[in-house]
């Protein structure tokens, strides 16, 4: 299950560093991972920002606080991010490659993206869809709407029943492989 995965998805539109801007404008600085700065970046990723709540912030705080994420946090400067930029776009070229060439995802795959997620948009969960199902066709491509970037969180329960429906279509292994009898499981 690949989820508004902006990293694995081919470019489209503008660019992520553009989009990045656009959608955290308006943001302090964030120097730690907590507090304004990553309340104010959150709700700018989600659609219903009153899941942005103090406990959530509070334990984001946490996770932050802990000495695992100040080594990533020291190491994380724009210089870094430009390289790993550059690095992720050979890096999913290749895996782009492999996938319609080696059968590198003979599994099922289901994509699950948000309509409304500012950080990627949904002609890049298309884009994906397209690469992986030339070559798989147990791939699955399901948006949901009212949803940011993290709609998994927004609608648990709809997230929820949908992957366990995907899970549970492919457990025996003998799912249809018909496109018309997938979107029917998944209504």
């Amino acid at each position: 299950v690949i989820i508004d995965s902006s990293t694995a998805a081919p470019p489209a539109g503008d660019d992520r560093p553009y989009r990045r801007n656009r959608i955290f404008r308006g943001c302090p600085e964030q120097e730690n991972a907590a507090g304004d700065a990553f309340r104010c970046g959150q709700k700018a990723l989600s659609y219903n920002t009153e899941q942005v709540n103090d406990e959530y912030v509070e334990a984001a705080g946490y996770m932050w606080s802990l000495p695992k994420a100040q080594e990533t946090i020291r190491r994380r400067t724009a210089e870094v991010r430009r390289h790993n930029t550059i690095v992720g776009s050979e890096m999913n070229h290749d895996a782009y490659h492999r996938i319609s060439t080696e059968d590198v995802l003979d599994m099922p795959v289901m994509l699950y993206w948000s309509q409304n997620d500012p950080s990627v948009l949904p002609m890049q969960g298309y884009s994906l869809y397209n690469i992986i199902a030339e070559s798989n066709p147990r791939t699955w491509l399901l948006f949901t709407n009212n949803g940011g970037h993290f709609h998994y969180r927004e609608h648990p329960a709809q997230f929820n029943r949908n992957i366990i429906n995907f899970v549970t279509n492919w457990d025996n292994g003998e799912a249809s492989e018909s496109p018309a009898e997938d979107r029917q499981i998944l209504e």
